[in-house]
């Protein structure tokens, strides 16, 4: 049977999604697993359905993992700031054979997201994947680990260092997908690890995401002690109807110590209707010499 669906029938559903949506406030850390389906509010202590919530992260860190779908979301800034993250180096096989995995954190907001700048005595809300990427000397780029470590790579390369190798580059511009590698190790006695790479997050948002604070995936600068390797930047895509603010996004590559490799810059594809976000605001540079 063949059913049309009308103009009214549409904004009739519309209305009935935004009648169901319910807030959700977070304000202790929370995180939500890859198969998790609801979210526990902090007024009332019950769980509220993830396709429904009006999600507001206030004073406190919220990590999700895997693939979701949220109504809306609000990062305040703060003392401490909001945050949304994912776990280190996380993915997880939705088909169970390895056709569906996600790696870090695939988001769709049906309607608008706020990632609020910072104030007088508040510092701005962050989406941070920093370091939350592969760690030292792992990964397709990974820097590698000799006397010296190498920078990792992703989208840029690292940079090698005296014996070390930095690893080759890798992934897609149109639809990045991969963490950032690590930097190698310094193997030497009293050497210290590379930085981890950045993470990942594919960000859909059905309505405006207005950002004025800041989303990053960068790779982490490495120990510093002997030489060591920094990592390399994550993935970041994101999708919109528009796109406001003077917040920024950046996926940079970590600095290397002393004669240590640099990380190479990693992946952002950002995509909307419009935007005034200014484009010098979105980077992917490695650390020098990265």
């Amino acid at each position: 049977m063949f059913t049309r669906t009308t103009a009214a029938t549409a904004i009739a559903l519309a209305i009935t999604a935004h009648a169901l949506a319910q807030p959700a406030l977070i304000v202790t850390p929370t995180t939500i697993g890859p198969t998790d389906t609801t979210i526990i509010d902090s007024v009332s202590g019950l769980p509220v359905p993830l396709a429904t919530a009006q999600i507001t992260v206030r004073n406190t860190t919220l990590t999700m993992n895997g693939r979701h779908s949220i109504a809306s979301l609000l990062l305040e800034a703060g003392t401490p700031a909001a945050v949304l993250t994912h776990t280190a180096n996380t993915t997880f096989d939705y088909s169970s054979d390895g056709s569906d995995i996600v790696a870090g954190l695939e988001l769709t907001i049906t309607g608008s997201a706020t990632i609020q700048g910072s104030g007088p005595g508040l510092s701005a809300a962050t989406i941070n994947l920093d370091g939350r990427g592969h760690p030292a000397s792992a990964g397709p780029g990974g820097g590698q680990s000799t006397f010296e470590g190498a920078g990792g790579s992703h989208a840029g390369a690292g940079a090698n260092a005296n014996n070390a190798i930095a690893g080759p580059t890798y992934g897609s511009y149109i639809t990045p997908s991969q963490f950032g590698s690590g930097g190698g190790n310094d193997i030497n006695v009293g050497g210290t690890s590379g930085g981890a790479g950045g993470g990942r997050i594919n960000l859909s948002v059905g309505g405006t995401l207005a950002l004025d604070g800041a989303i990053s995936g960068n790779g982490l600068a490495s120990g510093t002690s002997g030489t060591p390797g920094g990592g390399a930047g994550g993935s970041i895509s994101i999708t919109a109807s528009a796109i406001t603010g003077a917040g920024t996004i950046n996926a940079a590559g970590g600095s290397g110590w002393s004669v240590g490799g640099e990380g190479g810059g990693g992946r952002i594809a950002v995509a909307a209707t419009t935007s005034t976000l200014p484009e010098a605001n979105i980077a992917a540079n490695g650390a020098a010499g990265g």
